[in-house]
């Protein structure tokens, strides 16, 4: 399993994952967590327990606060893209998640 995904607890929690499908694979390990998947494009068969968002980014801070909120998100497993995503991230962890 990867180091993402070993960080994340034992106990079931709610986690929102933004990495990519090509990533996702490691996480059927940790089944007992409910998954929020984002992606660009539909994937072509179900991944993970929990549900996928098919969106485009740029995302506000305030969008994604809402939508972490509204589902109840825990923790964040997220890759970095362009254009300040790591400072973007940062912030949305730190007001988003216990």
């Amino acid at each position: 399993m990867s180091a993402r995904g070993r960080a994340l607890p034992e106990a079931p929690a709610k986690i929102f994952l933004a990495i990519g499908r090509q990533h996702i694979a490691p996480f059927a390990m940790k089944p007992q967590h409910t998954y929020t998947l984002r992606f660009v494009d539909p994937p072509e068969a179900p991944c993970l327990r929990g549900d996928v968002v098919v969106s485009r980014g740029p995302f506000t801070l305030d969008d994604e606060l809402e939508m972490m909120r509204a589902r109840g998100i825990a923790w964040i497993v997220a890759e970095f893209g362009g254009d300040g995503a790591r400072a973007k991230s940062t912030r949305l962890a730190r007001s988003a998640c216990p």
